[in-house]
């Protein structure tokens, strides 16, 4: 065989071989790259998911508070209203044979002293 037959022949298969290897390179190189990209765009989502959960952990902190407070400047008067059911369970109608009656004398009372000044 003719040495330049030989030579031709070993540069297509050279040529052959380095398409090849490009061809795989680039496959390798947009899968790396794809790869990465949704390591990032996971580690953002999960940047986001936390810093959500942290806010809304210290927006639920801080209305808790908030609620706190709020019971705590209102419990005069939470007692207050706990005294007067207790003492409405323990009241007795006037005449028990006429509830309604009772009840209609009861509350016009209560009226009165509600509007007195």
């Amino acid at each position: 065989m003719n040495p330049s037959a030989i030579l031709a022949i070993l540069l297509a298969l050279s040529v052959a071989g380095n398409a090849w290897q490009f061809h795989i390179h680039d496959k390798l190189v947009a899968t790396a790259a794809t790869a990465e990209q949704v390591g990032r765009d996971t580690k953002a989502a999960a940047d986001a998911c936390s810093a959500s959960v942290d806010n809304l952990a210290s927006e639920g902190k801080k209305q808790r508070d908030d609620t706190l407070a709020a019971i705590k400047a209102q419990q005069p008067v939470i007692e207050s209203l706990r005294s007067a059911a207790n003492l409405a369970l323990l009241a007795k109608p006037i005449n028990p044979k006429d509830l309604c009656g009772s009840l209609d004398a009861y509350l016009r009372a209560e009226i009165r002293k509600e509007h007195q000044p």
